[in-house]
């Protein structure tokens, strides 16, 4: 549906393109009011998993499933670059995080598999994706795996890139959150109720990433994308604050500041210019958010671009951490740098 989507708009003004690897991303950028797509995947239960029919079928038909239906996405002419291997709900893969807050989660069950690890099944996928022998690699996007999922793969990551230093795997967290926690551990010691997120700066659940998990993806070369939604930026009463402001205005500058509490937990977790490398934009405005009031839309993205360097110029905030960039170096990198650095590095 997407390939065929491609071409000139009703009004031939603009255009759709897919593109398949960081050369050809170049070329079409150099193209005037062009929409270009890179194509990824959010849930590995596209695969076929995470059904009652699954539930029955045997390991062995499973995996044969699996097996099946990565060998004919690979044989796409626009293959994923990207596949989350899990989302909201059990696929037979790898747990998922709890990610669905009141009144949502009283309609919604999510428990079925909720914080478990990785299946065999889900190790036969990992191994499948990123695999070079059977077609083009394709990464993983550890965003909706439970903390218990994460911690396995990247113990699995990080052997590849001990043994392999000149071929790393990143790690990716495609739309996330900081959620303030030093550890994987510590994240988890917890349950993920609201009661854990009322009273805090930041969205404590473990569906966002701890200062242990930067430092995991940044020694992968890997990149976060923050979000902006402000349920999984701001801990409960901090964002109801914020939506009570009237003056917009200022709204909009505490927004800003919470957006960029997320972006400094995880630089500092790093501790070093590099930290700076790491952090993209990830909005999820595909996605079932509750956006930033004041930018509801992609159309809003220019303005908090500018009240992003608008406000570290200012406030001089965190200066400590901004380690000789500029707020318009900063910002620059959050919002398309790191990502074309990252594709050129990996979308090949």
């Amino acid at each position: 549906y997407v390939r065929n989507q491609q071409g000139k708009s009703p009004d031939g003004q603009s255009e759709f393109i897919l593109v398949n690897n960081y050369k050809e991303l170049e070329q079409a950028l150099k193209k005037k009011n062009t929409l270009i797509g890179i194509v990824t995947i959010e849930g590995g239960h596209v695969l076929g998993t995470g059904t009652e029919a699954t539930d029955k079928m045997s390991k062995d038909a499973i995996i044969n499933k699996l097996t099946e239906h990565i060998s004919t996405i690979k044989k796409w002419e626009f293959p994923p670059f990207v596949m989350n291997l899990s989302h909201h709900f059990w696929n037979h893969l790898a747990g998922h995080a709890k990610s669905f807050k009141r009144p949502i989660n009283n309609i919604i069950n999510q428990n079925k598999g909720k914080n478990k690890g990785i299946t065999e099944a889900g190790w036969h996928v990992i191994r499948e994706l990123l695999s070079t022998k059977n077609g083009k690699r394709i990464l993983i996007d550890t965003k909706h795996m439970s903390a218990a999922a994460r911690k396995e793969y990247y113990a699995f990551i990080g052997n590849h890139n001990y043994v392999n230093p000149e071929h790393k795997i990143p790690v990716i967290s495609s739309h996330t959150c900081a959620n303030g926690f030093k550890t994987i551990d510590s994240s988890i010691a917890k349950a993920d109720m609201i009661v854990k997120t009322r009273k805090t700066r930041l969205f404590k659940w473990s569906i966002n990433i701890s200062d242990e998990e930067a430092n995991i993806i940044h020694d992968s070369e890997g990149l976060i994308g923050i979000m902006v939604d402000k349920g999984n930026l701001g801990g409960i009463d901090a964002v109801t604050e914020i939506t009570k402001e009237t003056d917009m205005l200022k709204q909009r500058k505490l927004f800003t500041q919470l957006f960029l509490d997320n972006v400094f937990q995880l630089v500092k977790a790093v501790g070093k210019k590099s930290g700076w490398n790491m952090i993209a934009f990830g909005s999820d405005f595909d996605g079932s958010i509750t956006h930033m009031d004041p930018y509801p839309t992609s159309v809003e993205l220019p303005l908090l671009q500018q009240d992003l360097i608008a406000y570290l110029e200012k406030k001089e905030y965190q200066k400590d951490l901004w380690f000789d960039y500029t707020p318009k170096e900063i910002i620059d990198k959050i919002f398309y740098k790191n990502a074309m650095d990252f594709y050129k590095k990996f979308f090949v």
